[in-house]
């Protein structure tokens, strides 16, 4: 991990570092960045000092995608001489990171850039539709992730229709259904169910610096979750998703029963004639 009191030097990134991520950016990457340890305690903190010039991520997106990178108790500060999307950032901090003795693998180098990415396309996207904002889009993500995270881990595994279900009552839940199109709530459920089947789900530290970046980030966001139930809680919303719903299944047992009762009057009427 990064040691400020040993690596005060900086350092330039070759094409080859690159290579683990996918970065929708054309030309060169700009990725100017600085790592700082913080207390145990602290979420992923991220300064963009810069934005001006980083035009498509903002400074939660970071956080959310480094949390999933498996980056804990950081302070990260961004920085790009010209305009770039900020999507390379990313990069270059698994860069620094591996530099100086960490190991993260290709899995969360692949699944916390596709997020970003993802994150960055939903903003640009619909950043100016009714009903949007920015901090619920990241805290649903947030929820999300824990989803898929901890219903890895119960008896059965989620399927694809697990994730729809799960998708959609979290957008609901957050106000942002509205402002979602159907090509971005696919994508989401695609992620989910990359991160459910992905290696991420043993790492028990992911599931709470999850929840300490929600808790930060809606604590930053004035009232913007007044009116919203932000204890949303994934377990107990993955267990109902895989429960039929009551009506139904007194509705079935019901016609079960009037099956049998009708068998058993048809012999019984059958039996009194041969008498």
């Amino acid at each position: 991990m990064y040691n400020e009191e040993k690596e005060k030097e900086w350092k330039t990134m070759n094409p080859s570092a690159y290579t683990s991520f996918t970065i929708d950016e054309n030309g060169d990457h700009y990725s100017s960045v600085k790592l700082q340890k913080q207390a145990k305690k602290a979420p992923v903190s991220v300064h963009i000092v810069t934005p001006q010039n980083i035009t498509e991520v903002t400074a939660d997106m970071h956080r959310n995608a480094l949390t999933t990178l498996g980056l804990e108790h950081a302070e990260i500060t961004i920085a790009s001489p010209t305009e770039a999307s900020g999507l390379s950032a990313l990069a270059a901090v698994a860069y620094s990171l591996e530099q100086n003795g960490s190991t993260i693998s290709d899995e969360n180098k692949t699944l916390a850039q596709e997020e970003l990415s993802l994150l960055a396309t939903i903003y640009k996207e619909s950043a100016r539709k009714k009903g949007f904002h920015e901090d619920k889009l990241n805290v649903a993500v947030i929820d999300l992730k824990i989803a898929a995270l901890t219903g890895s881990n119960q008896d059965k595994k989620l399927e694809k229709k697990d994730f729809q279900k799960l998708v959609k009552k979290i957008l609901e839940t957050y106000q942002l259904e509205g402002a979602i199109t159907d090509e971005q709530t696919k994508q989401l459920v695609d992620f989910a169910s990359k991160l459910s089947n992905s290696q991420l789900r043993s790492d028990k530290n992911l599931v709470k610096s999850l929840k300490a970046l929600k808790q930060d980030i809606i604590e930053k966001a004035g009232d913007s979750f007044n009116t919203i139930d932000t204890k949303l809680n994934t377990e107990t919303l993955l267990k109902e998703t895989n429960k039929l719903p009551l009506y139904p299944m007194i509705g079935l047992g019901v016609l079960v029963l009037l099956g049998i009762g009708l068998i058993v009057y048809r012999f019984h009427i059958r039996q009194n004639k041969r008498k």
